[in-house]
């Protein structure tokens, strides 16, 4: 009697999102707590991109990676092939800090200010152009910029100037408190991922319906 053979078992093939993102997200970071329990739910791995603002978005854009990990609302007026799913996975804040040996420039019109901002940042970009901003490619410059003295104030969350500065240097700075918008983020998908839309939408509205979100923003902003 012929034995029985027995096909080997193929492992599930692993599915991966590749994400563009403009720095480096911590296992702190709203967006990366809140992406990576909704996509592990339904069975995908994320892999960040870490690229320029301006860079990133062009990127996701076109396809290359396969979307955007947390912008602002309004991207698909510009990026027409990025879809924003429909749910607030952080909150940005964007203060403008002064040098405090710049504490004369406290009460200027903005208009008055020689502002450094991070170019390709769409809100930023959107909010101060009309001021002629100097650019900068990153925010390591963008602080440098700041601390060197070529600009009066930058364009920064408290989040990412922890990342890019060290204590002694924070106490050097003031926040200039009338401009001190906070502004929810949204993760982007290309449309190149339409099935896969309605999946991410449904696990990120579940983790908001759980409470996950709320609590990995209200942590993130410790």
């Amino acid at each position: 009697m012929a034995s029985a053979v027995i096909s080997p078992i193929t492992p599930a093939k692993e599915r991966y999102i590749q994400l563009s993102q403009v720095h480096n997200a911590s296992k702190n970071d709203c967006a990366y707590k809140n992406l990576m329990q909704a996509y592990t739910s339904i069975g995908y791995q994320l892999e960040f991109l870490i690229l320029p603002a301006k860079r990133a978005l062009v990127e996701s854009n076109a396809g290359y990676t396969d979307g955007e990990t947390a912008r602002v609302q309004g991207l698909e007026t510009s990026y027409p092939n990025l879809v924003r799913i429909p749910v607030a996975i952080c909150h940005m804040k964007q203060n403008l800090y002064a040098l405090k040996s710049n504490e004369t420039i406290r009460h200027a019109p903005i208009k008055n200010l020689k502002l450094g901002i991070l170019n390709g940042g769409f809100y930023v970009e959107k909010k101060y152009t009309q001021y002629n901003p100097i650019r900068a490619i990153n925010n390591e410059q963008l602080f440098n910029l700041l601390m060197k003295g070529r600009v009066d104030a930058v364009v920064m969350s408290p989040s990412v100037l922890k990342k890019v500065s060290n204590k002694k240097e924070i106490d050097l700075l003031f926040k200039i408190e009338k401009f001190t918008p906070t502004v929810p983020l949204f993760h982007y998908l290309h449309k190149k991922h339409k099935p896969l839309i309605p999946q991410i939408t449904k696990a990120l509205q579940e983790l908001e319906k759980l409470g996950f979100v709320a609590e990995a923003i209200k942590n993130h902003q410790k």
